[in-house]
């Protein structure tokens, strides 16, 4: 009789300790299941989020040019420089802002005046030329050019907008490349 007894506790036993594994794979598995639905879901948060973000800079985008176009459309660039009329310094629109860059794009010739010979110059806004020697005109042009790219870029830092002076012969990407990344660099600062 002792001995059915111990068998029937020993299966007993047995039934309880597979109950007690089998437990405990099944919390396993759930907590598993848990991690991968709450991963999944801070995905999913996170998408929703650089979306709402997309659509609000597109928004501000819109309204920046909507900004500008009406300034100039106001009779601003007659009367002079957009930026000389107020700072721009972040601009608000709605419950975000924008900057204006102010980019100085300049063909090489405007810059160095490589100019040797005789030269006929041709008007840009009105139809008229001049003819002349630009090695006796050189070294005025150079320092009135010198002096007016230094009064566009005080006047940018004065208003805290970004100037960037660029060549028509340097590629728009490596400008750009370059401009980011000092802008990059600025913030990382601050």
């Amino acid at each position: 009789m002792n001995a059915n007894k111990s068998r029937q506790f020993a299966r007993m036993g047995r039934g309880k300790g597979t109950i007690l594994i089998v437990t405990i794979w099944v919390v396993l598995v759930l907590a598993g299941l848990a991690l991968v639905f709450a991963r999944s879901m801070r995905i999913a948060a996170i998408v929703s989020a650089n979306h709402v973000a997309s659509l609000k800079a597109e928004s501000v985008a819109a309204g920046a040019s909507e900004f500008i176009m009406a300034k100039l459309a106001a009779g601003e660039q007659e009367s002079g420089d957009l930026m000389e009329s107020e700072p721009y310094e972040a601009v608000e629109l709605g419950e975000d802002y924008f900057w204006v860059l102010r980019s100085n794009l300049e063909d090489d010739d405007e810059l160095d005046f490589p100019f040797n010979g005789p030269v006929q110059f041709d008007g840009m806004e009105e139809p008229t030329w001049l003819r002349c020697n630009p090695r006796a005109l050189r070294e005025g042009y150079l320092a009135a050019m010198g002096t007016y790219l230094e009064e566009v870029r005080r006047g940018c830092v004065r208003h805290n907008v970004d100037y960037s002076l660029l060549r028509t012969s340097q590629p728009l990407d490596a400008a750009l490349a370059a401009y980011l990344s000092n802008r990059l660099g600025m913030h990382h600062k601050n």
